[in-house]
């Protein structure tokens, strides 16, 4: 990539496949030389691009051709582009150096949430100049300088809030086995903390927690997408009961792989937190899954349950443990997806018993 030197004031170009009022006065409140070219009513990108004297570009588009062609054209010229949403580019096109200005931007988009943080952040960065205020801000976040694709992959997955992407980036993590590649999972998480996103990937684990299960995405569970996890756990504290069932999805998926009961104590630890009127239906839900998905490590002590001094609430998931303990041992070779199907059903049932339908 060459050099670059400050780009001459001039027309600001914004790239935009919608016309939207928010992004439009946003970007002429800070560049009042701008000049608005929706995508497919506008010139194409490519006339764009043969302009000598373009000093920025503001990619408010998702289009990914069309960022990918931006910033190809940015490696090789004299301009700024301030990326307005989240960059999908083709990172196999890139140098590792933009990809990694790509991650540093889309960092500091995710941590400023207000319109008026977000305007301050923009009119003073671009992604030349991205890269030196993000490590003099955050130096402990170096890993993202040796694997790059792998933040882009987390990137897109937190800004797509899609299964899909985030299933593609919890493959790249579950593939990772090198001792070094712990730190490489601490700085993931701090990344999620700093930027703010810790509850938008718990959230994307309890929608995806399915996936999981099919051998078709994952023939092994790791170590490291077990650290990541019981990490992103420990990040939350007590909201990790409120996110959209992750602490049950958490206790189906570290009862099921980790065979070896290595996390445990931090589960337990974990459950702890909880409220103290959750004990029982926490243990009588870790007894039942270690009992479905056969993991007895588990299991600290026998349940002796004395009938006559449950709650509504414990009777019901007492309840549902009997039926899908009973189911599952009705059952003989049961395929692990089976084993997940049968897990869940317990849990749904329960609440269908105290919702009372």
């Amino acid at each position: 990539m060459k050099p670059k030197k400050k780009p001459e004031e001039g027309t600001t170009f914004l790239l935009a496949d919608t016309e939207d009022s928010i992004v439009e006065i946003t970007c002429r409140s800070i560049f009042p030389n701008l000049e608005i070219f929706q995508l497919g009513l506008n010139k194409e990108v490519s006339e764009i691009l043969t302009n000598d004297n373009i000093p920025r570009i503001i990619l408010a588009t998702t289009n990914k051709e069309i960022i990918t062609k931006v910033l190809l054209f940015y490696e090789d010229n004299n301009i700024e582009v301030i990326p307005f949403l989240f960059t999908d580019a083709d990172t196999e096109k890139l140098s590792e150096q933009t990809v990694i200005q790509i991650i540093h931007f889309e960092f500091f988009r995710l941590k400023f949430e207000t319109l008026r943080s977000k305007t301050n952040f923009l009119m003073n960065s671009n992604l030349s100049n991205i890269s030196e205020t993000f490590e003099n801000q955050n130096p402990s976040l170096g890993s993202i300088r040796i694997n790059p694709i792998l933040f882009h992959s987390l990137l897109k997955a937190i800004d797509n809030k899609c299964a899909e992407n985030f299933i593609s980036f919890m493959q790249k993590v579950n593939n990772l086995c090198s001792q070094n590649d712990r730190e490489l999972i601490g700085e993931i998480l701090l990344f999620l903390e700093e930027s703010g996103s810790k509850e938008i990937l718990a959230s994307l684990f309890s929608e995806s927690i399915q996936q999981f299960f099919n051998e078709n995405n994952f023939e092994n569970i790791n170590s490291s997408l077990l650290i990541l996890i019981i990490g992103l756990a420990k990040l939350l504290q007590k909201d990790l009961f409120r996110i959209n069932y992750f602490w049950f999805n958490t206790l189906i998926f570290f009862i099921c792989f980790d065979t070896g009961a290595f996390h445990k104590d931090k589960i337990y630890q974990l459950k702890d937190m909880n409220h103290q009127t959750n004990h029982f239906t926490d243990d009588i839900s870790i007894f039942t899954l270690a009992s479905i998905l056969d993991n007895k490590k588990y299991i600290t002590k026998e349940l002796y349950l004395d009938n006559n001094n449950l709650t509504s609430i414990e009777e019901k998931y007492t309840k549902s443990s009997s039926i899908f303990i009973n189911r599952s041992n009705s059952k003989k070779n049961i395929s692990i997806h089976e084993k997940f199907e049968i897990s869940k059903g317990y849990f749904e049932y329960a609440l269908k018993l105290i919702r009372g339908n």
